[in-house]
């Protein structure tokens, strides 16, 4: 692949300040911020660029992905990318995208790998006060403090667990494309082993060796995944718990806490609250998408959600999914769909970097 594939920018600069993310790459300044505002299957081409970067959203839930692993970023969460990683990114709901970029010198105190860290509010707040300054910020001692407490928040920051890992092997592969594009589908390790012509003791090994998980802890990631995109588009907990092949909706929320920190009901609570917040809070204005079009594409095609208007989500639109994508014109998407291979990142994870 390609190691520096820039994408055109598919969005029109909202008052001066611009989408794209190559803008943001050669300003002299150890960190910049870019805000925007995404519909559900909007689609960021497999790219590269020369700073670290913290993908980050204050609403909605994005998927990435490299040719190591895909991540699931739900609001409290960020994803850290080195400098010069290929990547892409899908956003599986209406996403209020508010990401980072630092200068490859400073972001090597983050580490040369991808990783998921937990946003705190106090880290949220900083870079929201980031986006509000214009690019070439004012070197000021606010603007300097702001900085400082950003790269050291991100050095400080708890890592979370929600990558999935992808293997090499090609009978690994065929397994995690069956499990990801089926995961309610109860199949142990034991049926997989007839299917793809090894024993379980070799499936066994070989999941632990190439994904550092166990094939049931492989699994359960992306059952979580699948259950975060459901609990984004409105779906109950208890019919997401029985969807997903779960004993009770009381063993799904033990291993929803177990990975996140919090119950279901502890997130969607989160999820009212973000809402509440960014309908009443003027400061947002400047980045409101009601006026904005955006192309998406899902799964590489033109689809439905193309060219509509996102207007800001409220805790009423949240309270009833349904009616919120029927206003804006958005539909939900899975997160098997959202993580197949694009044409345009060909055999993205099945390659290491």
């Amino acid at each position: 692949m390609n190691d520096k594939i820039r994408r055109k920018s598919d969005n029109p600069p909202a008052l001066g300040r611009s989408l794209d993310y190559a803008d943001y790459q050669a300003v002299p300044r150890v960190m910049t911020a870019l805000a925007g505002d995404h519909p559900t299957g909007s689609y960021v081409e497999p790219h590269s660029h020369p700073r670290g970067q913290l993908l980050y959203a204050t609403s909605g839930l994005m998927r990435a992905a490299t040719e190591k692993g895909i991540w699931l970023l739900p609001p409290q969460r960020g994803l850290w990318i080195p400098p010069n990683v290929v990547h892409d990114q899908r956003m599986l709901s209406p996403t209020r995208m508010r990401t980072i970029y630092v200068e490859a010198g400073t972001a090597a105190r983050l580490g040369d790998r991808c990783r998921t860290i937990e946003v705190s509010p106090l880290l949220r707040e900083l870079i929201l006060s980031l986006v509000m300054e214009p690019i070439e910020y004012a070197l000021n001692a606010r603007n300097g403090h702001i900085v400082a407490l950003i790269l050291h928040e991100l050095e400080t920051a708890r890592a979370m667990a929600l990558e999935i890992p992808w293997p090499k092997d090609r009978r690994l592969l065929m397994i995690c494309e069956a499990v990801l594009n089926a995961p309610h589908a109860p199949m142990t390790i034991e049926h997989w082993s007839q299917s793809v012509g090894a024993s379980s003791r070799t499936l066994i090994r070989l999941f632990i060796k190439e994904t550092g998980q166990t094939f049931r802890q492989w699994v359960q990631q992306v059952r979580l995944a699948e259950a975060l995109t459901r609990l984004e588009n409105g779906a109950p907990v208890a019919a997401v718990a029985n969807d997903l092949g779960y004993a009770s909706p009381s063993a799904f929320a033990a291993m929803f806490r177990k990975t996140l920190g919090q119950s279901p009901s502890e997130y969607l609570a989160q999820r009212l609250e973000r809402a509440d917040v960014v309908c009443q809070s003027s400061a947002f204005a400047p980045f409101a998408s009601s006026s904005r079009l955006f192309n998406a594409r899902v799964n590489g095609a033109a689809s439905p959600v193309a060219a509509c208007m996102i207007s800001a989500p409220c805790s009423r639109a949240i309270q009833s999914s349904a009616k919120c994508r029927a206003r804006t014109g958005d539909i939900p998407l899975s997160f098997a769909s959202a993580s197949r291979a694009s044409p345009q990142f060909p055999n993205a994870l099945r390659r290491p970097c």
